[in-house]
């Protein structure tokens, strides 16, 4: 694999997608976070393993509200935006989930539409777009490692909730 320009912030992420094919690494990681909430019953939804950390449901919540924006700063600068995005605040994101809201069911739907929407925008930018720098929050990164950011990011936090949550 060719060495790709991206700030060393997003190289613990990066490192964390095995697959060649970026397009399998998402489908492949999104059918594993499918099948684990799928396995998990309303009580463990809801669980957060100490006080002041997310529920389970917030942190699946984070996966979506984060796929989103990458989803957004990719198609910002794949089609030519020349300036800086800033970035956000996950605490404040994942704070503001309405949990009452935020379900299984509901979550299942958003991600398998959300998913599918990104490995699509994905597959629709050529080879220049996908080479592309991004820049948001002080950093860089190619258009098209973002996809692979979105499933390192993902794979990081599975493996959190195994080792904290299940």
């Amino acid at each position: 694999m060719r060495k790709h320009n991206f700030s060393e912030y997003f190289d613990y992420y990066i490192s964390k997608v095995k697959d060649e094919v970026v397009w399998d690494a998402l489908q492949n990681s999104g059918q594993e976070v499918l099948e684990l909430v799928s396995n998990l019953d309303d009580d463990q939804w809801k669980y957060a393993y100490d006080d002041g950390k997310w529920s389970m449901g917030q942190l699946f919540y984070h996966l979506l509200d984060t796929e989103r924006i990458m989803c957004y700063r990719a198609l910002c600068f794949a089609r030519g935006q020349q300036f800086e995005l800033p970035g956000y605040d996950h605490t404040i994101f994942a704070g503001n989930v309405d949990e009452n809201l935020a379900t299984k069911a509901l979550f299942t739907k958003e991600y398998n539409y959300l998913r599918q929407g990104t490995i699509l925008m994905f597959n629709g930018f050529n080879s220049e777009q996908l080479k592309r720098q991004a820049h948001f929050n002080g950093l860089h990164l190619e258009v098209g490692q973002m996809a692979r950011l979105i499933t390192g990011h993902e794979q990081h936090h599975l493996e959190i909730i195994r080792s904290r949550y299940l």
